[in-house]
């Protein structure tokens, strides 16, 4: 077998002339020593180590989007070949209708991008200005079939690190263990799936108009009665559109603003009751609907029920990430487009299954119980986020910080409208930790902070190295520090409430139009872009 070997190749598409990263073992640490190819042509080494080869991705003669395999070769040893997609360094972008007229040879090289559905087509039109008006000119069209776009990727959650611990001061005070591990792996998870549904489904060139067809075929949906039965498809996370269950459910309470739904095949075992689920409802009603939408604005209603679907379902609890729940952004689209698609806005979430019937981790009553509202509190601001940006506007999606931290903040905001708290206290640890109240609503955010300063769970004495001055608060799964991957979610709540503090009381609305105007103001724009033209 060859002792060289490719794990991994950065970015997921490579684009002539950019860099790429390529991690394996058995590599040259002279970077003329590795023999690097990319669809069969040679590509320059500029740095070199036994683990990592960074190269420059080469140019070709005008060819389209395709596949292309990268293989390294040190002396006769060659290694596994990893299929990359391969972009051209720049592609031609027309709106439906739009004319360019090239008049310089060097431009005649026209490359497109494909469309997801290969029902894009575009006119060539050949002309040449000759002196006789009798003469011909003869021309040589060709044409290169490019790679037809993939059906989506599956979606990759890397491990969680699991750096060298030095001792150090004890972690900070907080939830119980069970909900802080499950709140991580839960963390790592959605990130994933968001990162997943920008890259093969939310910003694909053609997203605004499945979604449009979508909401054109509309249908008057009213809220069904209790005891009702209906269908939901809930997708495995292999790959979101493409990879789900479906799961028959019961309605258990129909509220003003929301419907809970649970799965008949829910373990039997501490089952949540309906007075719990009604409590919750009460909750959703109350507080977590208003302040989500006096904060962030209202979400879409494609299926014209005026509410948000709470499907409680041991299917979420057997996806083997650890999720505790979530929004699916394929649940905008129509099923032509995305197979899951619940055509509504829906939130997923996680059952109690101290027995651990679904095989993935045995989950207390208790620990879901507590989880629950800050949760929907979240996953609602995500909702709103996508819907009003796609659905609503013909914008993109924000960044994972931007869409995290403010979900974040979410919690925040609707556990002051809760236990009548308000912003700009100097409440203290008394107020973040209570036990069942502050704790639920306050306490994750900072203990995600404290890990954005390198307090990794479980335990009294673990520090990370490195941290923060190697973590993020733009965030980043690729991170080869001990930081963890998803430290970002507390940096980007602290920075979203410095930026409340410091420029809400003067905007026009207060913090909450601020934070509406974060989303729906400048569509076209993310990060930070959009928070300079914000902002200023």
């Amino acid at each position: 077998p060859s002792s060289v070997s490719i794990t991994s190749v950065t970015p997921d598409t490579l684009v002539e002339g950019q860099s790429a990263t390529i991690t394996g073992t058995g590599f040259s640490s002279t970077p003329a020593s590795n023999t690097v190819t990319i669809g069969g042509v040679n590509a320059t080494v500029s740095v070199a180590s036994s683990t990592s080869l960074t190269v420059t991705v080469p140019s070709s003669n005008c060819l389209p989007a395709r596949d292309a395999g990268v293989t390294v070769t040190v002396s006769s040893n060659v290694s596994n070949t990893v299929t990359m997609r391969l972009h051209p360094a720049s592609l031609l972008n027309l709106a439906v209708g739009e004319q360019v007229i090239l008049t310089d040879p060097t431009q005649f090289c026209l490359q497109v991008r494909p469309s997801a559905t290969g029902n894009d087509a575009y006119i060539i039109g050949v002309g040449a200005s000759a002196e006789s008006p009798t003469g011909t000119l003869p021309y040589v069209l060709t044409g290169v079939v490019g790679a037809a776009t993939a059906p989506p990727s599956g979606l990759v959650v890397r491990p969680l690190p699991a750096p060298t611990v030095p001792s150090g001061a004890p972690m900070p005070q907080g939830v119980a263990g069970d909900v802080l591990a499950l709140r991580r792996s839960h963390a790592r998870a959605e990130l994933a799936l968001r990162e997943w549904e920008r890259r093969n489904l939310l910003d694909r060139p053609n997203a605004r108009q499945q979604i449009a067809a979508r909401r054109a075929g509309d249908i008057s949906a009213a809220p069904p009665n209790v005891g009702d039965t209906i269908r939901f498809r809930i997708t495995s996370f292999s790959n979101p559109c493409n990879s789900f269950t479906e799961a028959l459910t019961r309605v258990k309470v129909v509220g003003q603003r929301g419907i809970w739904v649970t799965d008949i095949n829910n373990p039997a075992t501490d089952s949540l009751t309906t007075a719990e689920i009604q409590g919750y409802s009460d909750t959703l009603d109350t507080h977590v609907y208003a302040r989500d939408t006096t904060y962030f604005g209202a979400p879409s209603d494609l299926d014209n029920n005026q509410r948000i679907i709470i499907v409680l379902s041991i299917e979420v609890n057997k996806i083997p990430l650890g999720v505790a729940g979530f929004v699916s952004g394929g649940d905008l689209f129509s099923r032509s487009s995305c197979a899951s698609s619940n055509l509504g806005e829906v939130f997923y979430s996680h059952v109690p299954d101290p027995g651990n019937v679904a095989g993935t981790g045995a989950r207390s009553k208790s620990s879901i119980l507590f989880q629950m509202p800050s949760l929907i509190a979240h996953e609602f601001t995500h909702n709103i986020q996508q819907s009003r940006r796609l659905v609503l506007a013909n914008g993109q999606t924000m960044t994972s910080w931007e869409a995290e931290g403010q979900a974040s903040l979410a919690e925040e905001v609707v556990g002051h409208s809760v236990l009548g708290n308000t912003t700009g206290q100097n409440y203290g640890a008394s107020v973040a930790f209570a036990s069942g109240l502050g704790a639920r609503w306050y306490g994750g955010r900072f203990q995600d902070l404290a890990m954005y300063y390198g307090w990794l769970p479980p335990g009294t004495s673990n520090k990370a190295a490195d941290a923060p001055e190697m973590c993020t608060l733009f965030g980043s799964t690729s991170l080869t520090t001990s930081c963890d991957p998803f430290a970002f979610y507390g940096a980007s709540w602290s920075f979203q409430r410095y930026v409340s503090d410091r420029f809400g009381p003067s905007y026009p609305g207060g913090e909450a139009a601020l934070h509406r105007d974060w989303i729906s103001k400048n569509v076209g724009l993310r990060g930070v872009p959009n928070v300079a033209a914000l902002l200023g």
